[in-house]
């Protein structure tokens, strides 16, 4: 690596992971972080082996690993995340100087792998999807320099192999994308036995050491997470990927309308081009693409399985942004225009203070400090805490301590509280039928605490 060429780079990689950071220290713990943390990782017993999809293995251990020598606090719940955010922003910076033949290309496909806004919230977020995306991620650089290259050693494919083993075993959803990978690994490096082998078994030696009391007693039923059709599946991955743009920037409107239909007009000229011209890696990803996709939908018609539903299909964005990428010849201005404009519109979508599945999470510390102030003057064990907000409430009252008792869930809440915990848009009528004072309100969540 050239310093002083790859400096824009080198830059780019240090500001995103700085930013991701920034977020993990500055954005309240959610729902999904909280309850994960409280039910799987804090328990005295073993319960990070529990078989539920809501339990990340991988990502539930090292979780409890840090917090037992760190201690418990928002940060430090997400330092497994925050490293697979390191992990997957090294392998975007290789991904870009491997596949990009100049600068500005370069620069903008790192813009694209790392500050798409659906991505970024998971290299934050504390659950399994960051390590299970930065080891995919890795097969996928391996396959591709594998492809490119032609240099299959031994190594190069054990390790390849136990990156999907990892990120399988950090996130289940991400299985029949690494599989597929490997897969595709396999093809690479036909019909030589060692490396195939190579390819296999530590992989499945890992899944099992980490893994397999998990799958032993995994019971049917608990894959429930999901998209119900192929155009729910679209829409919420394109809505995911396309949030909230800075709303001071009117243009960047239209250029969000404008990427997906670019994108798929792009893509199908650069294969029936990389076609044409015999390459080699551009149908070798598209294979994988198709394939990954295949594979969900016979297992959606076949046995129920849902489709992927916005983050468990978060594996689509490095795959469909490299599958374009690796399709550019060099001279392609068309392809390079599309991606300097998503790095501009995800730039532009860059935020600190909350994440689009859980916006209505993003007040929580403030919401424990307002029950706390009113816990220190008044008792309030009887207050109702709505759902969305328990697990949050419960995780801080562990990191903080304090004078707040365990808040346990109701979905309905009683008519006899002296304080409330609520959700406005959903339960505005509520607190205007019963008269109630709202103490506190979330800027960005509109989460309120309101009192008699």
């Amino acid at each position: 690596m050239n310093l002083k060429r790859d400096s824009p780079l080198l830059i780019a990689a240090a500001f995103a992971m700085l930013w991701v950071i920034a977020r993990a220290c500055v954005q309240s713990i959610t729902f999904d972080e909280a309850f994960s943390y409280l039910t799987f990782a804090a328990p005295a017993w073993p319960a990070q082996w529990t078989p539920s999809s809501s339990n990340h293995v991988l990502h539930t251990a090292l979780v409890r690993l840090v917090t037992s020598v760190f201690g418990l606090s928002h940060l430090t719940v997400r330092i497994p995340a925050l490293l697979g955010a390191a992990i997957y922003i090294g392998v975007c910076l290789r991904l870009s100087r491997l596949l990009a033949p100049g600068p500005l290309f370069q620069l903008s496909l790192f813009i694209c792998l790392t500050c798409n806004p659906f991505v970024q919230d998971y290299l934050v977020a504390s659950r399994g999807y960051s390590l299970a995306l930065a080891f995919f991620t890795a097969v996928l650089a391996i396959v591709i320099r594998v492809c490119l290259k032609r240099e299959a050693t031994l190594r190069t494919i054990a390790i390849a192999s136990i990156c999907a083993g990892l990120s399988f075993c950090a996130n289940f959803s991400f299985a029949f994308a690494d599989a597929v990978a490997i897969l595709a690994l396999i093809w690479c490096c036909w019909p030589r036995k060692r490396l195939l082998a190579a390819a296999l078994l530590p992989g499945i030696v890992v899944t099992l050491c980490i893994c397999g009391e998990t799958l032993l007693h995994w019971q049917k039923g608990h894959l429930y997470y999901g998209a119900a059709s192929v155009s729910q599946m679209l829409t919420e991955f394109i809505r995911s990927c396309l949030v909230t743009p800075n709303p001071h920037l009117s243009v960047f409107k239209q250029i969000g309308q404008a990427l997906p239909i670019l994108f798929s007009i792009l893509l199908a000229v650069q294969l029936v081009l990389a076609a044409l011209r015999k390459a080699v890696l551009p149908p070798l990803l598209f294979a994988v693409f198709l394939a990954t996709f295949a594979i969900h939908w016979l297992a959606f018609r076949l046995f129920g399985l849902p489709l992927p539903l916005d983050r468990t299909g978060l594996f689509f964005v490095p795959l469909l942004l490299v599958l374009l990428a690796a399709t550019v010849p060099r001279r392609s201005a068309a392809t390079v225009a599309w991606f300097v404009f998503a790095a501009i519109y995800f730039a532009g979508c860059l935020r600190l203070s909350w994440f689009k599945e859980w916006r209505y999470d993003a007040d929580t510390r403030a919401i424990y400090f307002v029950l706390n102030n009113l816990a220190r003057r008044q008792p309030i064990n009887n207050a109702y805490v709505d759902w969305k907000y328990t697990a949050c409430v419960n995780f801080y009252s562990q990191s903080f301590g304090g004078a707040l008792p365990h808040f346990e869930d109701l979905h309905v809440p009683p008519l006899d509280r002296p304080v409330y915990v609520l959700y406005e848009p959903e339960q505005r009528s509520f607190i205007e039928s019963q008269h109630l004072h709202v103490i506190y309100k979330g800027a960005i969540s509109e989460a309120v605490v309101a009192t008699r």
